[in-house]
């Protein structure tokens, strides 16, 4: 963007703009002006769980934010009534997070909060250059990203069932029949496209929340190489992925 020297100079003084060196221009009194990048903060305790995506968005991106990364103990191994987060706590006590419902993840841009993990991950999309280049494509990158929560939540069903015995069964039939099934529907609905991609001809929000569904160190699905595409796009955003 490109604006007169004096307007140029006000700005930046609001801390609207950041000045950066003057180029060649027709015009002495003309240089050239950056918008001023925005500060993140990610508050999230200190696993993968809601926040992952988001540290993804931002890595791959290269855009440097600040990781605030909440203890998370147990008294007991496995027992959630002995879970221990003393920050968290302290944090909800101060009201520090009523924007959030009192929950995190909470994405803090310069100063102004946001709460809801996937309404963190639809910002950073957008912001981060992640949601495709156009409207219609910005459309298909939440439609993928639908189906993935869809996949997540057929998934917690199954892991939700009680009885034990019915739980191991329902597991095991989720990897051999359900898993694969998923994932072979999402092939059959991804756009057509230049490729490696799933949308248009550059990485978007929907590779990246496939990588960290299928193929994420720590994460618990695999993906059968007969479908092709999914794979292939997840192992090309796999490359992208430059973890902090």
């Amino acid at each position: 963007m490109f604006a007169g020297k004096k307007a140029c100079l006000l700005l930046a003084q609001a801390g609207l703009l950041a000045p950066v060196p003057p180029v060649a221009v027709s015009s002495p009194s003309v240089r050239c002006c950056a918008l001023k990048m925005p500060s993140y903060k990610l508050t999230y305790f200190d696993i993968r769980g809601l926040a992952e995506n988001a540290r993804i968005f931002l890595a791959v991106a290269q855009q440097p934010y600040e990781d605030v990364r909440l203890s998370l103990t147990f008294g007991t191994p496995g027992d959630f009534s002995t879970i221990q987060r003393p920050e968290f706590d302290a944090m909800k006590a101060k009201g520090e997070l009523d924007i959030s419902l009192g929950k995190v993840p909470l994405l803090e841009v310069d100063g102004v909060k946001i709460g809801q993990s996937k309404a963190i991950e639809r910002y950073l999309a957008k912001e981060l250059g992640l949601a495709g280049s156009s409207p219609v494509e910005a459309a298909q990158v939440d439609q993928l990203g639908e189906t993935v929560r869809d996949i997540k939540d057929a998934y917690q069903k199954v892991r939700g069932v009680q009885d034990e015995e019915a739980k191991k069964k329902g597991m095991e039939k989720w990897f051999a029949e359900d898993l694969p099934n998923w994932v072979k529907l999402a092939e059959k609905s991804l756009p057509a496209g230049p490729g490696p991609f799933m949308v248009g001809g550059k990485v978007s929000a929907a590779d990246l929340l496939f990588y960290t569904l299928l193929l994420a160190p720590g994460g618990i699905f695999t993906v059968s190489s007969t479908v092709s595409r999914v794979l292939t796009v997840a192992i090309a955003a796999s490359d992208l992925v430059f973890f902090l």
